[in-house]
């Protein structure tokens, strides 16, 4: 069952539907052909607030759910809630909820691999890819980062706790300086260390070596990618 109401500061009304115990946050806007607009970390759907409206003006139906442990979706304090087939189940559960069908799917960073994988398990449902900056296979990760981000209870100190992941993501991964009313809003649904669990868990999802959990199930979007004739545009 979906609900909607309004968030302060954020100019799209905001819709909450309950996907297998969590209530995921989303916003639908308009009518049309679908786009399904997937964030990754450590942000929340307040990134397309500047690509939806031109979308939703050329006629298009543009749907973008928070992933759970993001922006207004729940946030389970522990961190064993979260893993990656269980984004994959929750946006596969949102998208039956709503009867999504035919949809173009857009996502980056980690917003990739999630709904990557929703799209060849169900080809049939997509009509084409829009690929940003992500990942679809097995990573080799600096050193560095393996230490801070990587390295159980030490990262999530440094991720929740400290909140350097977030801090160290935005003061490098924009091409221009975020302004002060920006950077409140992505800081907005996150502000303490409870609700950063999913935030602390991602990069810890990325499979470095054959032998992580996320290995197979990641390289296997690769793999189908190569062989799948789908209409694909590529922005990295």
């Amino acid at each position: 069952m979906a609900t909607s109401n309004k968030i302060p500061c954020f100019p799209f009304e905001s819709n909450y539907a309950t996907i297998d115990g969590f209530k995921l946050h989303y916003v639908d806007e308009s009518e049309g052909p679908i786009i399904l607009l997937i964030h990754g970390q450590p942000t929340w759907i307040f990134l397309y607030r500047k690509m939806i409206p031109p979308l939703v003006e050329a006629g298009f139906r543009c749907v973008a759910p928070d992933l759970a442990g993001f922006g207004m979706s729940d946030k389970p304090i522990e961190e064993s809630a979260y893993t990656l087939r269980r984004h994959v189940d929750l946006v596969s559960g949102l998208i039956a909820e709503l009867n999504l069908e035919g949809v173009t799917v857009v996502g980056q960073d980690w917003g990739g691999p999630v709904w990557l994988r929703y799209a060849i398990d169900h080809r049939d449902n997509v009509k084409a890819l829009v690929i940003f900056n992500t990942l679809i296979d097995i990573q080799q990760m600096p050193m560095f980062f393996k230490v801070m981000f990587r390295s159980g209870g030490l990262s999530s100190f440094l991720s929740r706790d400290l909140d350097l992941f977030r801090k160290m993501a935005f003061s490098v991964g924009f091409k221009r300086p975020l302004s002060k009313e920006a950077k409140a809003m992505y800081n907005l649904p996150s502000k303490n260390s409870s609700a950063r669990g999913g935030g602390a868990v991602f990069p810890k999802m990325i499979p470095t070596n054959e032998r992580h959990e996320n290995a197979g199930y990641i390289s296997e979007i690769s793999q189908t990618l190569k062989t799948w004739d789908v209409p694909v545009l590529v922005c990295f």
